[in-house]
């Protein structure tokens, strides 16, 4: 009889989990309705807002709240235009 262990299936029953809960949030390009919004405003994980006040972000709780807020609106595109991708800051070197 084989040896059963007991981590080997906590592992894989944690792992089922964590495999259920992924998902893709698509990503919508958004703009401020106000310029001083862009200053204050940064998603929590796509960043703030370039210059030109527009700038990707995902499609998330965060995202809703803002469109729902009054700060955000998202920018409808042509379907064979692509948006930029965001400019990630320069790091630091030590």
């Amino acid at each position: 009889m084989a040896e059963h262990n007991p981590l080997a299936v906590r592992g894989q029953r944690r792992q089922a989990r964590i495999d259920a809960l992924k998902h893709e949030v698509a990503v919508v390009s958004v703009e401020v309705t106000k310029p001083e919004y862009a200053r204050v405003l940064k998603h929590p994980h796509s960043g703030g807002f370039k210059k030109s006040g527009e700038t990707l972000w995902l499609n998330d709780s965060f995202t809703q709240r803002r469109l729902n807020d009054g700060s955000i609106r998202i920018v409808e595109r042509p379907a064979d235009e692509k948006p930029e991708k965001p400019e990630k800051p320069a790091r630091a070197s030590h």
